[in-house]
């Protein structure tokens, strides 16, 4: 199985969580170093980070199902 012959929207999902880990991440570098609004920046980081984790986990389910269905034919 190859990345060409991957279902678009896996590609949608895959790219989706890695935008949101990346501005999860993001948030936290930045809630770390603001002195005002910290708290409302924490929550948004920790919205971002568990939405592109629960992403992340759902296309590595997906992928692995795909790659186990290639295998078997």
């Amino acid at each position: 199985m190859t990345l060409s012959n991957t279902p678009r929207l896996l590609k949608v999902v895959i790219g989706s969580a890695l935008l949101f880990l990346t501005a999860g991440f993001g948030f936290v570098v930045w809630s770390r170093n603001s002195e005002a609004g910290w708290i409302s920046l924490g929550a948004v980081a920790i919205f971002a980070l568990i939405l592109g984790a629960g992403l992340a986990l759902w296309a590595s389910t997906w992928l692995i199902s795909l790659a186990l269905k290639h295998r078997n034919n």
